[in-house]
């Protein structure tokens, strides 16, 4: 091993350990989550299982599209870009869907989904806060998960195919449009999916449910408790973060897909702030895509 590799070894623990303090700070003060959302109205909202339905087929038309493009772009001859634009083009049409839907069935429009432009610069000390926790506990999380593969005989380690590809020799145009889709594509159409749409049906649904049938005519009209309503955000932001974490193919990185998934979900809940868990969510692919060009293992 050598100084290099002891260096981001020293750096890799001491994020580690600054994200599992900063965690375990949190717990003492929101009394172990219940309270982690004191203070925060709800946000109102119109969404329905058939809104979603739309989404979700979109999203498949999308994919079938790009995968016809994957398909044209292996039978040219040399490299193409083909795929990457399509992966671009998926991105684009998922974004301006959602961002239609959302204004039409939140109440205060885009700002009531949680996209504003206001107070730039206080997003941006939110996203590069919650990147520092979310993305210490995240490979804090898959450290873990690899040294019990390893313990287990399983010694190869999966990487994305999107960084696979970055270690390719690729062109400079093919770099930038994978950069492109995966440090601010993928983020902002998998943050307006999963947080956006998923996780606030999933908590309203979760109120209609546990609503008294008598008032089932509008979830408005049923005042919950500050625990039901708490509740009611952690379970809607768990599912969203296993369904964030299961659509990613390698297996490994489930575990520390869901933790991730978790605290983009508690950044969104918390702050309402769509922006900054999307800011989070970039920085941490950056990063990825950092490490990758660097050829820097982030796998702890």
């Amino acid at each position: 091993m050598d100084s290099t590799e002891i260096g981001w070894q020293i750096i890799s623990y001491g994020w580690y350990g600054i994200s599992l303090t900063g965690l375990l700070v949190w717990l003492g003060r929101s009394h172990g989550g219940r309270e982690a959302f004191k203070g925060v109205g709800r946000r109102e909202n119109k969404l329905k299982g058939l809104d979603v339905l739309a989404i979700i087929f979109i999203y498949f038309a999308a994919e079938a599209g790009r995968h016809f493009l994957n398909e044209a772009g292996s039978k040219l001859e040399g490299k193409s870009d083909l795929p990457y634009i399509g992966l671009l083009a998926e991105q684009l049409i998922m974004t301006g869907a959602i961002l239609f839907w959302a204004r039409r069935r939140f109440g205060g429009g885009l700002g009531g989904f949680g996209v504003s432009l206001r107070a730039p610069g206080r997003t941006a000390g939110l996203s590069l806060f919650y990147f520092v926790m979310a993305t210490g506990l995240t490979f804090l999380t898959l450290y873990v998960t690899l040294q019990i593969c390893a313990a287990a005989g399983i010694d190869e380690v999966q990487r994305h195919e999107t960084l696979e590809k970055l270690s390719e020799d690729l062109s400079l145009r093919s770099t930038i449009i994978i950069i492109l889709t995966a440090g601010l594509g993928a983020p902002v159409m998998e943050e307006l999916l999963f947080r956006g749409i998923l996780q606030n049906y999933f908590i309203r649904f979760l109120g209609w449910a546990s609503t008294p049938a008598s008032l089932r005519g509008g979830v408005e009209g049923w005042e919950f408790t500050s625990r039901q309503l708490s509740q009611h955000r952690w379970l809607g932001i768990g599912m969203a973060g296993v369904l964030f974490a299961v659509t990613h193919p390698d297996w490994q990185h489930i575990p520390a897909l869901l933790v991730l998934g978790v605290c983009l979900g508690y950044v969104y809940e918390r702050r309402g702030n769509l922006l900054a868990s999307i800011g989070v969510h970039s920085l941490f692919n950056i990063m990825q895509l950092a490490g990758t060009l660097l050829n820097v293992d982030n796998g702890g």
